[in-house]
């Protein structure tokens, strides 16, 4: 990515200085991370019987979807990674049976324990306070309380890594990361 590259896409991401983390997910291994207030929009989901419908849903004003490596750090000390996706959460680390662990299933994993500890049950508030992204595309976002989370581009082609976007705004591109620079879609 060239400066100029650069400058659009830090330019984009700006939207997110001052606003606050509000949810910290997943969905499979993909990392949604919503900053912002909470808005009602709408998504559409498939019933059983194959009809699509359309329900109203609580989401956040920004999200940073995440398929590539990350952390989060807290001054020098590593707090978080993609790994600990794969990782077994404490209630179920003395029982730990690697070709029995089941990662995916919901707060099993040791990601899903800190997103709960520190987002969900935690009254620290964690605001965006310093955006940068280098030329490859990895993103760092400092916030308050000393948290920081680096992104990290692990692709060399157009494959899509991380994606910024409003979310239920069918007016707004999303901006995405890929290996190869970015795209607006």
């Amino acid at each position: 990515m060239n400066k100029a590259e650069q400058r659009i896409v830090l330019n984009k991401m700006s939207a997110l200085t001052q606003q606050k983390l509000n949810q910290v997910s997943r969905a499979g291994t993909m990392i949604n991370l919503g900053f912002g207030e909470f808005i009602k929009s709408k998504t559409a989901y498939k019933t059983e019987n194959g009809e699509y419908k359309i329900k109203e849903i609580l989401t956040t004003k920004y999200a940073l979807h995440i398929d590539c490596g990350f952390r989060v750090t807290c001054g020098d000390k590593i707090l978080l990674s993609k790994g600990d996706i794969f990782q077994p959460s404490s209630d179920l680390r003395s029982d730990f049976d690697e070709d029995t662990f089941e990662w995916d299933i919901s707060g099993a994993n040791r990601f899903d324990e800190f997103a709960r500890m520190h987002f969900t049950e935690n009254e620290l508030e964690f605001y965006v306070q310093e955006i940068t992204i280098n030329k490859f595309g990895d993103l760092n976002i400092k916030m308050s309380n000393d948290f920081c989370v680096d992104v990290f581009v692990d692709a060399s082609e157009n494959e899509e890594c991380w994606r910024f976007f409003k979310p239920g705004n069918a007016t707004e591109t999303h901006l995405v990361i890929t290996g190869d620079g970015f795209y607006e879609e």
